[in-house]
């Protein structure tokens, strides 16, 4: 049942992509606007939401819901149009794949950071603050 429903969701936001109607751009309005907030190279909707302590709950947003239950499904959705950045400069890369990147590394020592250390890189990042 769960499959199902999960298989329902992604295909009405991919019908609606499709056909590019207000609900299809609104939904890659949220892709994007996501994108940027999550400031990670690779398309969110491909890795593990597990990795992103400063997500959005998945009864916050249906892209959050969708991400979350396909995950658990093993499934992954790549949109061809949706906005990631692009490196400006050789060896570039996105500072929140770095900084999750370290944490992994870290992971079990005493150097490790908690969840709302990332929370907070990502507020200065995305704010500037």
């Amino acid at each position: 049942m769960a499959t199902e429903q999960i298989a329902q969701h992604t295909h009405q936001m991919i019908g609606s992509m499709r056909r590019n109607d207000l609900v299809g751009e609104t939904m890659r309005a949220a892709i994007d606007s996501y994108q940027i907030y999550l400031g990670t190279e690779q398309q969110f909707l491909e890795q593990n939401p597990a990795d992103f302590h400063y997500r959005l709950e998945p009864t916050k947003s249906p892209i959050t819901y969708i991400w979350q239950k396909l995950w658990t499904v093993k499934g992954k959705i790549r949109i061809s149009t949706a906005w990631t950045p692009t490196p400006t400069r050789e060896n570039d890369c996105a500072i929140m794949d770095r900084v999750r990147d370290r944490i992994k590394e870290l992971k079990g020592t005493s150097e490790s950071h908690g969840k709302y250390a990332v929370w907070h890189v990502n507020a200065k990042r995305y704010y500037k603050i």
